[in-house]
């Protein structure tokens, strides 16, 4: 008989469902922003998180689910949570056209910057036409509600302080100009000595909002 004990079995741990999805959610953000969508398998993003396959399946449904609850619900979160910031902090007409233009493009600005890799994840993966998640929501959904408070907000705006502007193009080319000035500068400013100063980006996309390239306003141009 030998004297040496046995080693006692290994016992699988049961994660609780709330920190297996954690770990899947977190494993497909960094998948997703290194490869995108279509580079990054499920068994992949198993292996990181550390669980089995089939729990991506059990959890989300299927590689889309996933990728719109790690990419695209966390970027609506975001950009809602900023509109909910923005409606509160600021009363109708409580500062001037110039102020809140700037204010505004500001705080996407810095917004976008600190979430880039979110951002270029959600816009990759709107090359692939053809993924959904399981309800039918198409990946850009994680733009379209934000949007239309945006241009609700906007559109009280202009016509307090009687403005004729487009509201539905204004806020969604505002929005586009910043967003990409916050994700791609390195790549509009590649070759660029001096790359212009945050301060500096910020301010000149406001003057562009405000009065176009001509730099100055259109009553000004009349007189």
């Amino acid at each position: 008989m030998s004297l040496v004990s046995e080693p006692a079995p290994v016992r699988a741990i049961r994660r609780p469902s709330a920190v297996v999805r954690g770990l899947l959610l977190d494993a497909a953000q960094k998948l997703f922003a290194e490869r995108g969508f279509a580079g990054a398998s499920t068994r992949e993003i198993a292996a990181l998180a550390g669980v089995r396959e089939a729990l991506i399946f059990r959890h989300f449904g299927n590689k889309s689910g996933l990728f719109h609850a790690a990419v695209v619900e966390p970027f609506r979160n975001l950009i809602e949570e900023f509109v909910d910031r923005w409606e509160a902090e600021h009363l109708p007409r409580s500062l001037t056209t110039e102020e809140l233009t700037g204010a505004w493009i500001s705080a996407l600005y810095t917004l976008m910057r600190e979430h880039r890799e979110l951002v270029v994840t959600l816009v990759a993966a709107h090359a692939f036409d053809g993924e959904t998640a399981p309800d039918g929501e198409p990946f850009t959904d994680a733009f379209a509600r934000p949007m239309d408070r945006m241009e609700r907000f906007t559109r009280r705006e202009l016509a307090g302080r009687g403005l004729t502007a487009d509201p539905t193009i204004t806020v969604r080319a505002l929005f586009g100009m910043v967003m990409s000035m916050a994700v791609l500068d390195d790549w509009f400013f590649s070759g660029v000595t001096r790359p212009p100063a945050r301060a500096r980006v910020i301010a000149q996309m406001t003057d562009v909002a405000l009065h176009g390239i001509i730099g100055r306003s259109p009553s000004s141009e009349r007189g």
